[in-house]
């Protein structure tokens, strides 16, 4: 059994990412060998940390860690796993996530607050990602299909790029298809209302990108695979080596924080910080500050104050807002048969965050999340990886 490597520092994960010894060439293959090497050893120290001690390195998808609930394999990438949800919660995702599957065998992909479930990270809704592997034609009978089903959520309304549809679905057939023809890199998402029976009822969306059959199409590179755990039976069709893709993760998350943190600043709003938070969470993960101990002290401050009741009210609110937003677009049966789950939600919200709890979080959300950013912008900038 290989021995258990030493914690790996974020710098030095940086380092391997961002340190390019010639620009001219755009890749330095001895940090690159390091990078793969290093994710391979994050993949070895993060096993069996999960909540339910069940997730472990498997030498066939290096810098996963897998496990299996019921007949489906789920696979997380290294970062997500000690947060990532067990028991009961990810049981029902998983099954959740089997129904909402257009295509059997493809795999779709749970990401979003509910990755963090193990630290009880409130969240809001459910978000999922399909890799389309089947023939493009084949995706908007499929659609059709869902929009018939019954007992697996409510499908309320699809959108692709500058097209939308919902009840009674007038011309969806012809419209994807042709949509999805145009432009085979557009993402489908199905916006539907859902339950899971340890959350209660809450928006569940599930985007489908055209993969391809190798999953090499322009539309797979519209999701990073750092930020989701797969579900299929089969192996996972993206590896986690991706530098490029590594790269604009960490890009992406730094220009979400600075965004989010600076709507937070200006408007004072709650929502804005989460998502600050959110993204600084993600991004401390991403590069192990939560597995390295001088870091995780800061790491626990950011799940501290998602925890926080003031957060816990604006999800549960912003839950009510987008079911409520969604019920609009129902048949007036349907939404007859919604209503009395969606007064339990509303019975559930006892308004108690006072203006001052909300403006501590939104405070320290920004101070938090700057942070968090500045200090891997420093590192970047050390390494070549930012001008």
């Amino acid at each position: 059994m290989p021995s258990v490597p030493d914690p790996i520092a974020p710098y030095d994960f940086l380092a391997a990412l961002f340190d390019l010894d010639s620009v001219e060439t755009d890749r330095s293959d001895a940090a690159y060998g390091d990078l793969i090497l290093l994710i391979a050893a994050r993949a070895m120290l993060a096993d069996g940390t999960d909540v339910d001690g069940a997730l472990h390195c498997d030498a066939d998808v290096v810098g996963y860690l897998t496990r299996r609930v019921g007949a489906e394999g789920v696979y997380v990438p290294f970062n997500l796993v000690r947060a990532f949800p067990g028991g009961r919660l990810l049981e029902e995702v998983v099954a959740t996530a089997v129904r909402f599957r257009l295509g059997w065998g493809h795999p779709i992909c749970i990401s979003g607050s509910i990755t963090f479930g193990a630290r009880e990270v409130p969240f809001s809704d459910l978000d999922f990602c399909e890799y389309f592997a089947s023939s493009a034609v084949a995706l908007s009978p499929l659609v059709c299909e869902r929009t018939r089903a019954e007992g697996s959520g409510v499908l309320v309304r699809i959108k692709c790029a500058e097209h939308l549809w919902g009840m009674p679905w007038d011309d969806l057939h012809d419209g994807l298809r042709n949509a999805v023809i145009e432009d085979p890199s557009s993402r489908v998402k199905l916006d539907f209302i859902g339950m899971l029976p340890v959350a209660g009822l809450l928006p569940i969306s599930s985007v489908v990108l055209v993969a391809g059959a190798d999953f090499s199409a322009p539309a797979v590179e519209r999701s990073f695979v750092h930020q989701e755990a797969v579900v299929l039976r089969g192996l996972p069709p993206r590896q986690v080596f991706d530098r490029d893709r590594l790269a604009a993760y960490v890009d992406f998350l730094l220009s979400e924080i600075s965004s989010y943190a600076d709507q937070a600043k200006l408007t004072g709003r709650i929502g804005p910080a989460i998502k600050c938070l959110k993204r600084a969470l993600s991004l401390a993960v991403l590069i192990g500050l939560d597995a390295y101990e001088i870091f995780r002290p800061g790491v626990e401050h950011i799940f501290t104050m998602l925890l926080s009741p003031a957060v816990a009210e604006a999800t549960r609110l912003q839950r009510l807002d987008e079911i409520e937003a969604l019920c609009h677009h129902l048949a007036p049966e349907v939404d007859k048969l919604i209503q009395p789950e969606l007064e339990k939600l509303r019975e559930s919200i006892s308004p108690g965050a006072t203006d001052a709890m909300v403006r501590l979080v939104v405070q320290g959300a920004v101070e938090a999340g700057l942070q968090i950013a500045e200090m891997v912008s420093r590192w970047m900038e050390a390494f070549g990886g930012k001008d």
